[in-house]
């Protein structure tokens, strides 16, 4: 068998291929979020002297960086805020980290960021203003948060080899059925808020239906995030599947789900690619995490479509180094994408590199 890590490591380099329609390669991660644990173990490393301010900067991406920048376009799922004000919610977890720490994002590679999830709004809209203001100050792109519905719903777009692309976020969570009914209640009537329905999943339907429609005949590709699913769950809900097959259907070219912190199975689906979880990735959310296996997908498209795609796994934290994602090789890389394969044999098509993987290395 030949080496998974070379395999994907080579795709993940390749950003012109030999076509004649330009091409663009993506990346993308799962779940980052620098609130929780993370900046006040950065701080305590800076405390006993272990870190500088600029190790500070460079440290979470250090071992994934050079994979993420070699992508065209790099997206990342930001869970959190960047906010010194706001009142905290009364969710379980709330995060915040100090807006000077979206620097991390821009030595990281990230080019743009999901923010419909149900870690914007921690700390109310104050929070969320404040998250938006870091953004843009660090030229980092947005989509799926806003300071209006409006700007919730509009897309990020950037040009990259002649193609534009354009990137819409949507908070999917607590669906577990595409039967529900509507609630009633859709957006906050009024001010900063992330793009979501409240439970209702004709809402939501309809919601993408629309947007990824009309972004379609705007630009060459369009991405879409959604943070859906359920927690510490391998198998997405009827839903998911649902949800991500209307996207593509209405003209997304590439989907990509975060929330349950696990990798999900990956379906080829009309000339189109959805990757159902890509788990955590730099996560500062708990030390000890359910799971602590993430991935990176990679994606090149052209204005048809896929041309190729993969998945790259990664190991998310370690003892030795704690919230610095680093890619997994050899037999590791093998065992999770054995995994992967195993979690997408009920999907018509799934990616060639996962086919590969029927039976143990």
């Amino acid at each position: 068998m030949r080496s998974a890590a070379l395999t994907l490591f080579t795709l993940a380099c390749m950003t012109h291929l030999a076509r004649s329609e330009p091409t663009v390669t993506i990346c993308a991660t799962g779940d980052v979020t620098f609130g929780g644990w993370f900046e006040p173990w950065l701080d305590a490393q800076v405390a006993r002297r272990r870190l500088d301010a600029a190790s500070v900067i460079s440290y979470g991406f250090d071992r994934v960086r050079t994979i993420l920048t070699k992508a065209d376009v790099t997206l990342a799922n930001f869970e959190g805020t960047f906010a010194q004000k706001g009142r905290r919610g009364s969710g379980t977890f709330a995060f915040k980290a100090r807006p000077e720490l979206a620097d991390i994002l821009v030595d990281g590679g990230i080019d743009v960021v999901a923010l419909g999830n149900n870690h914007t709004m921690d700390f109310g809209a104050a929070g969320l203003v404040e998250t938006l203001d870091a953004l843009d100050a660090a030229h980092i792109g947005r989509s799926g948060a806003g300071h209006d519905v409006a700007e919730a719903r509009a897309p990020w777009r950037v040009t990259k080899n002649g193609l534009t692309l354009g990137f819409l976020s949507y908070k999917v969570t607590g669906l577990h059925s595409v039967a529900q009914k509507p609630s009633g209640v859709v957006f906050h009537a009024t001010g900063p808020t992330v793009a979501w329905c409240h439970f209702d999943w004709p809402c939501i339907r309809d919601l993408v239906q629309a947007d990824v429609a009309a972004l379609a005949q705007q630009v060459d590709v369009v991405v879409v995030s959604f943070h859906w699913g359920q927690e510490r769950h391998y198998d997405p809900d009827a839903y998911q599947v649902a949800l991500g097959h209307l996207a593509v259907d209405a003209g997304a070219k590439v989907v990509i789900g975060t929330h349950p912190h696990v990798l999900q199975g990956v379906e080829l689906y009309n000339n189109a690619v959805i990757y159902y979880s890509l788990g955590n990735f730099l996560f500062g959310g708990n030390t000890d995490p359910f799971d602590p296996v993430g991935g990176i997908a990679q994606v090149t498209v052209d204005r048809n479509g896929v041309v190729d795609a993969a998945l790259v796994p990664v190991l998310t934290t370690s003892l030795e180094a704690p919230f610095q994602p680093r890619v997994l090789t050899g037999y590791d890389a093998e065992l999770v994408l054995l995994d992967v394969a195993a979690r997408s044999r009920t999907f018509a098509r799934t990616l060639p590199s996962l086919t590969t993987h029927t039976s143990a290395p």
